[in-house]
Formats: structure tokens, C-alpha cells, sequence
């Protein structure tokens, strides 16, 4: 005997409890956004050679604050440069990481920044802010601006060592003992002479990216974030 189809109710249940599992899914490896969000980076990698590493190019965003930050002005100390978005959940769960590395680093020389790509970062990003304890300066870039192009992937962090130079990339959520690490071997090289850097000149990263051209500057032409008002935002945390 053919069974009798299930009833109009279950079935819609069931397809909705399919879909719901979809989109779960779907978010948890980070599909659903312009830029994806990745979860958790490998170990990180040793600093680049100091032979090999790139001026980065300036950079001046208003803050959450007010003043502007500007990235040449802390040139001779380390500086941590991480981009993040509050609908991002792997970039939600390293800030308590990034908070824990710029208060035990701050006294030896490191300047760690948080650049928020939020469309609507003033409504959105303070109250994560608060509720995070967070102790460095966040700057408002937003989905619009030329720093949006800089990353392929949320999170993105940037150290850049004393002669303003990248030292090391890392795409996704920090490995924090390995990255503390790195950290530390950086803040012991000597400060020596500064890049002289252009706020237009373009800084390719080909090289961390598995060959894929983008750059980091005005320049920067790389895929921005979708806005956090698409179907799929979860829209900032509670």
C-alpha cells in the first residue's frame, strides 16, 4: 500500500526546519555576507622577513571618539590594525583576545586599532564597544570606504612593525598564544629608519592571499562588505 503523503501542516514544518538548518549552515562558514567571516585561522604564521615586508599605506578614519586616528602618526611603535564588523560572528568571538593583547603589550610598544566596516556604525558599533570593555580607538570606515577594499575576509589583522611596514597578515580569528608569539619577536626588533609612504600609494599582499592581487590604500579596488541590512544579517549582538 503507497503510503499517504504527510499533511499539509508537517510538510511545511519540515521544509521550514530544513531551510532553517540551511541558513545556519550557510552563516557558520560565512556565506552570507559580502565579505566572508572566517571562523579560525591556522596557527599564525612567522613574521615575514624584514627584507620582504611592504610599506603600508597611510591611512587617516574618524573614530568613534571623534579625532581622526591616523596610522603614520604611531609609526615607531607596533601596530595592530584589525578589521571587523559587529555582524561578524568569528570577529565577535577574538575581541576578548584583542582586548587581553592590547592591555599586557600597550607598555612595550604596541598601538592596536579596531577598523569597523558597519554600515550604520554609530547606532551599531558603540554598543558592542561598551559591553566588550574595549580599551583601543575603533575607527568608522564603513561598507563605502576606500579601507573596505583593503580585506578579503572578516576578521583581517594587520601587524605592521615600528618602520610602518607589514609585518604579518592574519585572515580569520586569532590563535592567541601563537599570535602573542610573533607578537613578541616583532616589539624586540629595533625601531631603525621609517618607510616614506604615500596616503595614495597601493600595497600589494598578493603573497598571503594565495596569489590573489588586492591592495590596501586609496587605491584599493578589492570586494567590499555587504550591507549588515541584507536578509542574512543577524544584525548587531544583543
Amino acid at each position: 500500500m503507497t503510503p499517504a503523503p504527510p499533511p499539509p501542516r508537517a510538510l511545511k514544518e519540515r521544509l521550514k526546519e530544513r531551510l532553517t538548518l540551511l541558513v545556519l549552515a550557510l552563516t557558520a562558514a560565512g556565506l552570507v555576507f559580502g565579505v566572508p567571516s572566517l571562523r579560525r585561522a591556522p596557527p599564525t604564521a612567522p613574521l615575514r622577513p624584514a627584507a620582504r615586508r611592504e610599506p603600508m599605506a597611510d591611512l587617516t578614519l574618524p573614530t568613534l571618539a571623534g579625532p581622526a586616528w591616523t596610522l603614520s602618526q604611531h609609526w615607531g611603535h607596533v601596530v595592530l590594525l584589525n578589521f571587523w564588523a559587529t555582524w561578524c560572528p568569528p570577529c565577535r568571538e577574538e575581541t576578548p583576545a584583542l582586548v587581553r593583547i592590547a592591555r599586557d603589550y600597550r607598555a612595550a610598544g604596541l598601538d592596536v586599532a579596531g577598523v569597523a566596516l558597519d554600515q550604520d556604525s554609530m547606532n551599531s558599533v558603540p554598543p558592542f564597544v561598551a559591553s566588550s570593555h574595549i580599551p583601543y580607538p575603533v575607527l568608522l570606515a564603513g561598507p563605502s570606504s576606500p579601507a573596505a577594499g583593503a580585506v578579503q575576509a572578516l576578521p583581517t589583522t594587520f601587524l605592521i612593525d615600528r618602520q610602518g611596514r607589514i609585518a604579518g597578515i592574519t585572515m580569520g580569528t586569532l590563535d592567541e598564544a601563537s599570535f602573542r608569539r610573533e607578537l613578541e619577536r616583532l616589539l624586540r626588533e629595533p625601531e631603525g629608519q621609517k618607510e616614506t609612504v604615500s596616503e595614495n600609494m597601493p600595497v600589494s599582499i598578493a603573497d598571503v592571499t594565495g596569489g590573489a592581487e588586492w591592495s590596501l590604500g586609496i587605491k584599493a579596488s578589492a570586494g567590499r562588505p555587504a550591507p549588515p541590512n541584507s536578509p542574512h544579517d543577524e544584525g548587531p549582538p544583543p
